[in-house]
């Protein structure tokens, strides 16, 4: 199996893949690759928002138990009730036997526990008897047997959790056995300008709009927007961009980009862009300052060095107010 190509990351069936090129997601395809071998649990970690059910869900699609339902679970919802435990539905002859859907749901397949850290202590014995047993014990003797991978991810430590007593420490050490860090945006070079254009593609296509693009603007504003909310944060502000641009092309202001942030944007960029005569200043100021070095700080022979008079040498150092006294080179 490989999970290399280029393809949709929110597409569906087989079309479900990351996009990007960058070592950070290389890396974490190889690790895909090695994961989907294994049917152990395993403990997704990473900020919000940079993609952690897809990998779940890449997991999951590439494993042996693909054609197996995939079950989401947020645990943050009901932290004591993560798999849907229902007594009140049951009737006659099922009514002594309570029912936990989404586990059985899962059979077969993968169980994906979402913000695992939020369960509370019946969520947490729940699943650790899962884990242990294969089944999940509601009331003693009722169980649920349950044949599904369970694949977990937080973007909170587990570890600091289990250091303050408020997760179990034998429940993290089955959970984390395999864990996967999943990459924010900012650390993924080169991978924004992909998903923002396949984003765009992909919106702007549902909306009939094959003919958008992004103006020079918008594309300095995606390139150097911080993205705390991650491959979340850019998919949402780009169809938001397709939706309000009349146009055909978008700008920053379509991506909701505060006046504020554009300001400081563009404060950045021209920070990261020296203009040519700054360049051909820090050039100047590098060659004078190794001639007085070699020369030590003797100012005829670095004019001599530079190939310019001693009176432009001094002119020079006094414009870009640089040492010349032997002692200040050394």
């Amino acid at each position: 199996m490989n999970t290399t190509s280029l393809r949709p990351p929110f597409g569906n069936g087989s079309e479900l893949i990351l996009v990007g090129a960058s070592p950070a997601i290389t890396a974490l395809r190889a690790a895909i690759d090695k994961l989907v071998a294994s049917d152990a649990p395993v403990l997704l970690c990473g900020e919000t928002g940079v993609g952690k059910e897809l990998v779940a869900r890449l997991i999951h699609q590439h494993s042996a138990r693909r054609a197996g339902p995939f079950v989401a679970v947020n645990c943050a919802a009901q932290p004591d009730a993560p798999f849907g435990l229902d007594h009140a539905s049951a009737t006659g002859a099922d009514a002594a036997r309570p029912r936990a859907p989404r586990i059985e749901a899962a059979r077969g397949g993968s169980l994906f526990l979402d913000e695992v850290g939020n369960l509370g202590d019946q969520g947490q014995l729940a699943l650790l008897r899962l884990l242990d047993e294969g089944s999940f014990e509601a009331d003693a003797p009722s169980r649920v047997r349950v044949d599904a991978r369970v694949i977990t991810a937080d973007h909170v430590d587990l570890a600091s959790r289990v250091a303050s007593g408020a997760f179990r420490d034998d429940l993290f050490y089955r959970l984390s056995a395999l864990q996967l860090r999943i990459p924010p945006l900012r650390e993924r070079d080169g991978d924004v300008d992909l998903l923002a254009t396949h984003f765009l593609h992909e919106f702007a296509g549902q909306h009939g709009r094959p003919e958008l693009r992004f103006g020079d603007a918008a594309w300095r504003s995606i390139r150097t927007h911080a993205w705390q909310g991650n491959v979340r944060e850019l998919r949402n502000r780009i169809l938001q961009a397709v939706i309000m641009c009349d146009g055909n092309l978008i700008s920053p202001e379509h991506l909701a980009f505060e006046p504020d942030a554009l300001a400081a944007i563009e404060a950045a960029m021209r920070r990261a862009a020296p203009s040519l005569r700054e360049r051909r200043l820090m050039a100047e100021r590098d060659a004078i300052t190794e001639a007085l070095r070699e020369s030590h700080g003797q100012v005829p022979m670095a004019a001599s060095s530079l190939g310019i008079s001693r009176a432009q040498l001094y002119r020079l150092i006094g414009r870009l107010r640089l040492p010349h006294r032997p002692m200040d080179m050394h």
